[in-house]
């Protein structure tokens, strides 16, 4: 019906156009219904109701989530069906209809295809010729860029889309279309508070894809997954329209409930209605790689690729080769040798990994301001006139592919014995993980803790109690490297025990941050060494602490997993002194979803005859 639209022609800015004649020769024949009775019509068949048009006036459980009234004809009164007449009226009933047509092209284009109408040529309008002239769209795909734990607006991630396309003049033309915040600022509670309130302004944009591609892999460190989505001529086009009625809409981004994901999630929706009924669907929290696995449960992914960002590619090579090859590498990247002799790199598989590695490192180097410009040319001829026979082909664990991501909330129910008295306990993670679940990128262990909330029920007496709420909790434990370095780092803001040189037991609220080293010493076995300070509130006493710790993480057969640390607090609760805590945790994988949990820990002051000591046991389901 629509393969007049991507009919070759001169410009691109006539693609619409040929859409709508080729539309109009189809319903040629056809008197169009006056507005009473075009509105009954389309009542009729429910089209208020339509994921569609509700995804094209972003319309979730009854409300908008856009709340710019150029953009919600209906604002003041709000519906789906409300802004449905409204929209039949503005653009087949009142006067100022062209202009209504140009200002939104894919309700008209949506809506006339479902009442089968004649379009009009949209000739006039110059905005949106401009717009398709420069943004082809031949192919789709879903972008997601891992996590950033450092950046908390993607600190899960982000994910958006590419339009890609040939330009009149045959030139391929890609561009990113994102949805974003400003998030760089180290006031997290003031940052959560916000976004949990007002929301912060929200950015719509539709930019160059290799700029932002660039910015991912090369300033921020993150991998980045090219999925392009199966998708039909028609359907293409009316997310392009759509994306241009969103051009000038102000937008408010809330981290929890309207956020890239969100977004995304509506915009997916002109491709396929159902996704978002498709599981996973967690009602309180969509996450950029809910989205991923949507669209791969759909059916929707037609191929998958990805960019590694230059550091991740850097190590990930180095822990193929031996400490002395990865040596020649960097003493040859840095100019302390002339010659890289791939020869004896060993094996021809290993001659491959070195040079991808020399050719990866210098990139890094330059990038660095290490190396300067003629150096790196310098590198890189002398790589060219020694390029190995067999290709490099880089591994990918699949666990760093966010259609094979595991779930991205928990709750735990559990026994604790504390200090001789039994408890009941009963835990929700909106989002994330824990250090303890499996490592997403393969490369380190990390863990994130929003909104997390533990509560006790004692087994000797009726109390109830909140014992621990994590409003942020990110640490990252990312070994070290002898070519790109690397430093592991902790944030915690909690209301949580905590327990003083006396072996008294408190809940107060503390924010702290660390910063140390992790070594792997084998694929499997981490260590670490941290240093953390921060503030903390009791009983409304304003402390300071310190706390310096060690730790092992050992991942082991079966999906087990250990972590042992010691760390010591000084002055906890302000009651000075130093505590000594030791904590031993297990984890036993059940399912691919589930894991059982067993911890011991045990803290003791100055005074060494006083010790408080909990065991605890958490059966923990991820969703």
């Amino acid at each position: 019906m629509f393969l007049g639209f991507f009919a070759s022609s001169r410009k691109a800015a006539f693609l619409f156009l040929g859409l709508c004649c080729t539309h109009a020769l189809l319903g040629a024949q056809q008197v169009q219904p006056d507005l009473p009775a075009l509105t009954a019509i389309a009542l009729e068949k429910n089209l208020d109701a339509h994921p569609v048009w509700q995804a094209l006036i972003h319309q979730t459980e009854g409300k908008p989530q856009i709340q710019d009234s150029g953009f919600i004809l209906s604002a003041a009164h709000f519906s789906s069906r409300n802004e449905l007449k409204v929209t039949l009226a503005e653009l087949f009933g009142s006067q100022t209809r062209s202009a209504m047509r140009c200002k939104f092209p894919a309700r008209y284009l949506w809506l006339a295809q479902q009442l089968n109408l004649a379009m009009e040529p949209l000739t006039d309008c110059e905005a949106l010729n401009e717009y398709t002239e420069k943004v082809p769209v031949d192919a789709i795909s879903l972008i997601f860029a891992s996590e950033n734990l450092n950046q908390p607006s993607s600190m899960m991630g982000h994910v958006f889309l590419k339009l890609s396309g040939k330009n009149h003049e045959g030139l391929l033309r890609e561009h990113a279309v994102t949805f974003y915040t400003d998030a760089d600022t180290i006031n997290l509670p003031k940052l959560l508070l916000q976004n949990a309130s007002t929301g912060m302004p929200g950015f719509f944009s539709v930019l160059p894809y290799q700029e932002l591609l660039s910015q991912y892999t090369e300033a921020e460190d993150r991998n980045v997954w090219d999925f392009e989505i199966r998708t039909e001529p028609w359907i293409r086009e009316l997310l392009r329209l759509h994306l241009f009625e969103l051009r000038e809409v102000q937008l408010r981004y809330y981290f929890h409930t309207y956020n890239c994901a969100n977004l995304i999630d509506e915009l997916l929706t002109v491709v396929h209605a159902n996704i978002k009924a498709t599981p996973p669907a967690d009602p309180l929290w969509t996450t950029p790689k809910d989205v991923v696995k949507r669209a791969h449960a759909l059916g929707l992914i037609d191929s998958a690729n990805v960019t590694p960002a230059r550091t991740w590619m850097v190590r990930s090579i180095e822990k193929q080769l031996n400490a002395d090859q990865t040596r020649a590498v960097m003493r040859w990247a840095n100019g302390d040798v002339r010659e890289l002799d791939l020869e004896k790199m060993g094996s021809d598989a290993s001659h491959a990994l070195a040079w991808q590695l020399a050719s990866t490192y210098k990139d890094f180097l330059l990038a660095q301001k290490t190396i300067s410009p003629a150096v790196w040319s310098q590198r890189q001829q002398q790589l060219l006139q020694r390029k190995p026979a067999l290709p490099f082909e880089l591994h990918v664990p699949d666990s760093a592919n966010p259609q094979n991501a595991p779930g991205d909330s928990q709750i735990s129910l559990g026994h604790t014995v504390r200090d001789g008295r039994a408890y009941l306990s009963a835990s929700y993670l909106p989002a994330s993980h824990t250090l303890l679940d499996d490592s997403a990128q393969g490369l380190g262990q990390s863990e994130l803790k929003l909104a997390q909330m533990t509560v006790f029920k004692s087994l000797n007496n009726a109390d109830f109690f909140l014992d621990e709420f994590v409003l942020y909790a990110s640490q990252t434990q990312l070994p070290w490297s002898s070519l790109v370095g690397g430093v592991s780092r902790a944030v915690r803001l909690a209301y949580e025990p905590q327990y003083s040189q006396y072996a008294e037991t408190r809940h107060a609220a503390h924010a702290t941050t660390a910063w140390g080293l992790t070594y792997a010493i084998t694929k499997d076995l981490f260590t670490y060494a941290e240093l953390g300070a921060g503030l903390g509130l009791s009983e409304r006493d304003l402390y300071w602490e310190a706390s310096p710790g060690v730790g092992v993480l050992v991942n082991e057969l079966w999906g087990m997993k250990s972590h042992f640390s010691y760390h010591q607090q000084h002055n906890a609760l302000g009651k000075g002194g130093v505590t000594e805590h030791v904590d031993v945790t297990q984890k036993l994988r059940l399912t691919a979803s589930t894991t059982l949990e067993i911890s011991w820990s045990s803290s003791q002051g100055s005074n060494k005859d006083q010790r408080s000591t909990q065991t605890a046991w958490r059966w923990k389901s991820i969703f």
